[in-house]
């Protein structure tokens, strides 16, 4: 009976020890928001609705990886007043991400003269943003896209949109989401906060963009500013 009592003894000895290990291995997960905003005090225009079709993080050890891929439209002039669009929700490896990129496949603008397909240097945002994936806890990171200062009128009446974002990401963040998928975020502390323009080229960064003031034109699908010219990425728009 005794070598029956210690051979049960050694038996759960090695089954504290492998358990551990197991738990060990699992991988830990934060909560992580998406949304999208506008803080821009615009009236030209009657709304500016922007079709973003993915988001994707990168991080050193995971690459790059999609957090939203079905495509999502936003009308700009909706999101002001600190409204914000959930884009998504999800569960991301702890860790530190230090880069965002965003898709935008279309822009439509309507106005007063009728329904226009905006021109973009580039569809692809890339912003060198980071934020903090943590275990029990969640952040925000939030694309404040600035519709006055990315939109464009043409001497003809044709649209350019050349997206200037204020991007900003919280950890340890205070997130309510109601049944229209419109955030409220409070508390944390901020980990990262940058605005980046896109210039006539599609390059993105710090300080980059195309002015205020520039005078552009689109001839035969290329955006032109002076002498300097970028091909354009248009498709066909239909506003539903």
């Amino acid at each position: 009976m005794k070598y029956l009592i210690l051979g049960v003894l050694i038996l759960l000895a090695f089954a504290g020890c492998k358990y551990p290990q197991q738990t060990g291995n699992q991988t830990a997960e934060g909560r992580v928001v998406f949304t999208i905003t506008d803080a821009a005090d615009l009236t030209a225009a009657q709304s500016i609705e922007a079709e973003i079709s993915e988001i994707r993080v990168y991080s050193e050890t995971k690459g790059w990886v999609a957090v939203a891929t079905e495509p999502k439209t936003y009308d700009l002039l909706e999101l002001r007043n600190g409204q914000h669009a959930v884009a998504a929700d999800v569960n991301l490896e702890e860790g530190t991400y230090s880069q965002v990129s965003m898709k935008i496949s279309q822009v439509t603008v309507v106005d007063a003269n009728g329904t226009h397909e905006a021109a973009m240097p580039s569809g692809e945002i890339n912003i060198n943003g980071t934020f903090v994936s943590k275990a029990n806890s969640t952040s925000a990171v939030s694309f404040d896209i600035i519709a006055d200062e990315s939109l464009y009128e043409t001497q003809d009446g044709e649209y350019v949109f050349a997206p200037v974002v204020q991007f900003e990401s919280r950890e340890d963040a205070e997130i309510s989401i109601d049944s229209n998928s419109r955030a409220t975020i409070s508390g944390g502390s901020i980990t990262s906060s940058l605005k980046v323009g896109m210039d006539i080229g599609g390059n993105v960064g710090v300080g980059s963009g195309i002015g205020q003031n520039a005078n552009l034109t689109i001839e035969n699908g290329v955006i032109k500013i002076g002498n300097v010219m970028a091909q354009t990425n248009s498709t066909v728009a239909i506003l539903i």
